[in-house]
């Protein structure tokens, strides 16, 4: 299989349900927005050698990112601070990282848009596959028992919840 190039990369971006290139800046590649119109959001910047991806809700999150490939992820220019970063298609970063990136910078930007401006079908464009069934014989994880009564439950929700419990107040929490 062809290392990835921007070809390949524009093609799997406009196939996201509401995608569409747009080139308000007049540069050699097209931004690929998501949404109608002015309201459109930016989800990828494409380049000849990278692209610019929205890879965190923060830029602690997209961080992750310059830490695992040095070499092959930069801060976005002006935008970088909210979790923008440039991806090199010609380093380290496997080409299925890169289109998961492209799915996650998707995901970030249609769920920050008004419910009513976002397209048919986004959800399903980014649904994480469900992971493989546990075998029948696996032990369940911190699942509550049958016998455990419904006030029990309650009363360990809303103390997680900071409300009110039946402990005395001088009681540790």
């Amino acid at each position: 299989m062809a290392r990835m190039n921007v070809e390949r990369m524009q093609e799997y971006c406009l196939a996201k349900p509401g995608a569409w290139a747009d080139n308000p800046w007049d540069h050699d590649y097209p931004v690929v927005k998501v949404g109608e119109g002015e309201h459109g959001k930016i989800f990828a910047f494409l380049g000849s050698g990278g692209v610019g991806l929205k890879c965190g809700p923060s830029r602690d999150a997209a961080d992750d990112w310059l830490e695992q490939y040095p070499d092959d992820v930069k801060v976005m220019a002006y935008i970088g601070r909210s979790g923008w970063n440039d991806l090199s298609f010609r380093g380290e970063i496997p080409d299925d990282e890169l289109l998961e990136a492209v799915d996650e910078s998707y995901r970030l930007v249609v769920s920050a848009m008004a419910a009513k401006h976002r397209p048919d079908g986004w959800e399903e464009a980014v649904a994480t596959p469900e992971p493989e069934s546990e075998p029948e014989d696996a032990e369940p994880e911190d699942e509550l028992s049958d016998e455990t009564e419904g006030d029990d439950v309650m009363d360990i929700v809303e103390a997680e919840e900071g409300g009110e419990d039946d402990r005395d107040d001088d009681e540790p929490r």
